[in-house]
């Protein structure tokens, strides 16, 4: 059809700008790369089917790299994705793009991205939690511990249905934040984590409460 057409003929595009900025090491070219993938947020994301894999990949590849022009030329497009487009991005892609704000947190050479980027984590956290459901009591003593310890604990689909596991993951992430050894992103990730805590305790079970407190 014309939908799926279209689909990998934008798939195809974004894997081939992914691949060149991936390539090169020059400056300019991955600047533009970057803008070119602002512009595709801007123009297309909502209408956005395969591309949103290229795109993450691409965006998650910036933090690593200790340059401030690009990081911050990236972190135009993270903004954009989780403020517009992350309840739009397919179930099984949410979680790419959680961790990809979690890297940009995380990095060390913005720090106004890091501190803007817990801002963003505070937003999912704020539309997951509003989303999720409380879990059952009879369900509490059971709950795998494990789910604490793991940023990567977002796939299981029975799971899914009983637990929030997003909103757990970005409770994770800004756990670890409260640790950074950058003052001013630990008292954002403190505040952030505490926040979530005390807005969404109830959607958490009585195990995993006890575990972060």
């Amino acid at each position: 059809g014309t939908a799926a057409d279209s689909g990998a003929i934008e798939n195809m595009l974004l894997v081939a700008l992914e691949s060149l900025f991936s390539d090169t090491n020059h400056r300019q070219i991955r600047l533009g790369i970057l803008r070119i993938s602002l512009h595709v947020l801007q123009r297309s994301g909502e209408s956005l089917t395969r591309g949103w894999d290229p795109i993450l990949r691409l965006l998650q590849s910036v933090p690593d790299i200790p340059d401030a022009d690009i990081v911050s030329t990236a972190f135009d497009s993270v903004e954009l994705l989780v403020n517009e487009h992350l309840d739009q991005l397919p179930p099984e892609t949410q979680p790419k793009g959680l961790r990809m704000v979690s890297a940009f947190a995380k990095q060390a050479t913005v720090m106004n991205v890091s501190l803007s980027s817990i801002n963003l984590l505070w937003s999912a956290v704020d539309m997951f939690g509003k989303e999720a459901q409380p879990m059952p009591v009879q369900s509490q003593s059971s709950f795998p511990r494990s789910v604490v310890r793991s940023s990567s604990s977002i796939t299981s689909e029975e799971d899914a249905k009983r637990i929030p596991n997003r909103l757990f993951y970005l409770i994770n992430v800004l756990q670890e934040l409260s640790l950074d050894k950058r003052p001013e992103v630990r008292n954002s990730g403190i505040r952030s984590f505490f926040a979530a805590m005390v807005s969404y305790g109830s959607k958490f079970c009585l195990e995993i409460g006890r575990a972060h407190v």
